[in-house]
């Protein structure tokens, strides 16, 4: 198998993952940005082990394909994961935080991100 088929799949097993999980990220996402933690919060889906943010599914324990952490635009930022000139541009393809989420797919030796509608929000309307 190629490294561009290993990637492929691995993306596809993320896809899967998020369209099962996706409310329960939307709620999660929804909490961090009213707390004031950041405005654009980013997931961390790993296999193995990272120091990027805080553990927030551990894949084991959910029977996931991926371990997820949950971190910050401004974190990956400050880790030189996304270069200030960058900032803009990668908020444009985020979106609305209400209406997305983004997700940094963490392979062996190298990291994709991946921009993903969440559930529909319910209002009180």
């Amino acid at each position: 198998m190629s490294k561009n088929d290993l990637h492929e799949k691995l993306l596809e097993a993320l896809e899967i993952e998020l369209q099962k999980m996706k409310e329960n990220l939307a709620e999660f996402q929804s909490e961090i940005i009213a707390e004031g933690y950041t405005t654009h919060p980013v997931f961390i889906a790993h296999r193995g082990e990272t120091e990027i943010g805080q553990p927030y599914l551990d894949r084991e324990e959910y029977g996931l394909f991926y371990h997820f952490n949950i971190s910050t635009l401004e974190e990956l930022t400050e880790l030189g994961v996304l270069q200030e000139d960058r900032v803009e541009p990668f908020k444009e393809a985020y979106g609305k935080t209400n209406e997305n989420t983004c997700v940094l797919c963490v392979f062996e030796t190298e990291a994709q991100f991946v921009f993903y509608p969440l559930a529909s929000q319910k209002t009180d309307k």
